[in-house]
């Protein structure tokens, strides 16, 4: 990912995405009607997009515009957090701290060995992310 992507979807994930833990997990997520943004996001993120089910719904009946979802959870979900935390205002940044901080505090049984086709390099304590295509699913 270059600085200028980097620094895209910091923006975007600022004023649209949500920082928080699902299921004790870290997590990244987008929602939105756009569906090119989403596209674009989920392959930067590594992640997996697809219509958001209850909004494609919804829009049949209403008419507004159906939503499409991206996410990234756990130590992938770190790994960018910490990429995205140079970029971010001080209100995403001390979310960011205080979920990284959470994270790391917590009592977790051993992880599962990340596979080397996953989107994670590990080298001692620091996390690169390593860009994967976006993957539809749903």
């Amino acid at each position: 990912m270059t600085d200028l992507e980097l620094a895209w979807l910091a923006g975007l994930l600022e004023g649209e995405g949500c920082f928080d833990s699902h299921r004790n997990q870290p997590r990244i997520r987008l929602k939105m009607s756009d569906p090119d943004t989403i596209i674009r996001a989920a392959t930067l993120m590594g992640a997996a997009w697809h219509p958001d089910r209850r909004s494609h719904e919804t829009a049949a009946r209403t008419g507004h515009r159906p939503l499409y979802v991206t996410a990234l959870t756990g130590v992938r979900a770190i790994a960018l957090m910490t990429l995205l935390l140079p970029h971010l205002s001080a209100r995403r940044t001390q979310r960011v701290t205080s979920i990284l901080t959470a994270w790391d505090m917590r009592d977790r049984p051993p992880m599962r060995p990340v596979p080397a086709s996953d989107a994670l390099d590990v080298r001692s304590t620091n996390l690169r992310l390593v860009l994967a295509g976006a993957k539809r699913t749903g």
